[in-house]
């Protein structure tokens, strides 16, 4: 479900891929996962009870990996000292904000959030990048949109891609969906799209902001992005496309220049 390559002017096809939650996909292609994409290794990005509700598959030759996040409780996760530092679970956004604006202030506290409950994560992720490895790697969420976009964005950043390349890839989530939304429904109302109107959804989803979370612009991801730039895009990283992403993926991840250089070589990175 909404899979495809992570690419760019300065990324190429086939390194590093995004998706869904692969529960609905058919064992025949999950096997072309390794057999035709070569991905080894699975980053399930979902809380605990997501994957109870639909648990990651068993793929002959690949390795999937889930880590706890703080929307799951408390995680301790060593700081750049080595010191284990308790993580703390952000407040959620009031639905109704995303309404206000095109939601760009709701979605960037919402992004926010997911760099703190899932910063550490990330940072595995890119450590798994830096270190190779056998094939590539696939990371992914319930729909694919939020938690998926927000570390595609931040691969894509540190690949030196335009700003406005990485908005158009975020978007392609539109078309990437659209197949499943009726399982995305049930998933997140408990229902089917049929069953909705004599329930009453209906009147929940006139709600204020309800709609604007279901939609995917790129005012959404490039505010985001400006917030960022904001926070860590100090003079050092002046000359990258996303200055912020960079200074984060130094200050609060603690790597080094030398590991993003060697991110760029195994990915395959060619700068403009």
């Amino acid at each position: 479900m909404n899979i495809r390559s992570l690419t760019s002017t300065t990324l190429p096809l086939g390194r590093i891929y995004r998706s869904g939650a692969l529960t609905q996909v058919p064992a025949p292609m999950l096997s072309q996962l390794l057999t035709t994409y070569n991905i080894r290794t699975i980053y399930d990005l979902r809380r605990a009870a997501e994957r109870e509700t639909a648990p990651s598959p068993t793929i002959d030759g690949v390795e999937t990996v889930w880590i706890p996040s703080t929307a799951d409780g408390t995680v301790y996760w060593p700081d750049q000292c080595g010191v284990q530092r308790k993580k703390e679970v952000p407040r959620g956004v009031p639905t109704a904000a995303f309404a206000d604006v095109d939601g760009v202030e709701a979605w960037k506290a919402t992004y926010r959030n997911i760099l703190d409950t899932h910063g550490h994560i990330f940072k595995t992720i890119f450590e798994k990048i830096r270190d190779g490895g056998e094939g590539a790697v696939l990371f992914h969420c319930t729909a694919g949109k939020d938690r998926t976009g927000v570390l595609a964005a931040l691969v894509l950043a540190l690949c030196h891609t335009p700003r406005a390349v990485i908005a158009q890839e975020y978007i392609l989530t539109r078309i990437g969906v659209e197949p499943f939304r009726n399982y995305l429904f049930e998933h997140f109302f408990g229902m089917s799209i049929e069953n909705a109107a004599g329930a009453g959804i209906e009147k929940g989803l006139a709600e204020p902001g309800v709609l604007e979370m279901c939609e995917t612009r790129e005012t959404s991801i490039l505010g985001f992005l400006d917030w960022m730039d904001e926070k860590w895009g100090d003079a050092d990283n002046q000359g990258h496309t996303c200055p912020g992403v960079h200074g984060w993926f130094i200050k609060e991840m603690g790597f080094e220049d030398s590991d993003r250089d060697k991110i760029e070589a195994r990915l395959g990175v060619k700068r403009a």
